[in-house]
């Protein structure tokens, strides 16, 4: 299993010289487990953010609202929190709004992915203004 993993610090100082340091994993690694298992293992790492990168929430794949409601009551559930959510390619308008709908939902303030031709500035626009 091929596993990315993200660092960063954490304001404030706890602590005199003593600093917090997140590590999370991009969930794309777990995308052959089932949901509940991935949890399962990620809570058994001590795992506490993720970014949501499986296969069945790109764009590209049409996914439900429903799912990611789910997506983020069952991780907060066992104390892991959804920081970054992976869209995979925007190639339209109706793509960037489901990305910042899913966003949303996920209840996250980073997304990850790319553009195609013209998006690029849409998604500039949109996402400056959805801050």
């Amino acid at each position: 299993m091929r596993v990315s993993l993200w660092l960063h610090r954490q304001p404030p100082f706890f602590g005199k010289g003593e600093r917090r340091l997140n590590i999370g994993i991009r969930t794309y690694g777990y995308h052959s487990l089932p949901f509940d298992k991935m949890i399962a293992h990620l809570t058994a790492l001590r795992i506490a953010e993720i970014e949501m990168s499986r296969g069945e929430f790109m764009l590209i794949n049409h996914p439900s609202d429903s799912l990611f409601r789910s997506a983020r009551a069952k991780p907060e559930g066992a104390g892991i929190r959804c920081v970054s959510y992976y869209s995979a390619t925007i190639n339209n308008g109706g793509d960037l709004e489901s990305a910042l709908r899913f966003a949303n939902l996920l209840g996250v303030r980073h997304v990850t992915g790319d553009a195609t031709g013209g998006t690029l500035d849409q998604v500039d626009r949109r996402f400056t203004k959805q801050g």
